[in-house]
């Protein structure tokens, strides 16, 4: 699967965390995707655990319309 950013901000914010991170733009993708996905999973309440869906939920919203996915 190919993931096209078309949103200028989406793509400066990727690079800008590769760069802090010190790696590059796909890996900082997949560390902050399994960030979030472990923050969903261990929860240790019901409360921590909403808490992050509705943090996801936030960025997937403000990201949906900047992210096409495609295959390739």
């Amino acid at each position: 699967m190919t993931l096209h950013i078309e949103n200028e901000d989406t793509e400066k914010a990727v690079h800008d965390l590769a760069l802090r991170l010190g790696v590059d733009d796909e890996t900082a993708i997949r560390a902050a995707i399994h960030e979030t996905l472990e923050a969903l999973e261990e929860g240790t309440s019901y409360a921590q655990r909403r808490n992050a869906r509705v943090r996801l939920r936030s960025l997937l919203d403000r990201a949906a319309p900047d992210v096409i996915a495609s295959t390739g």
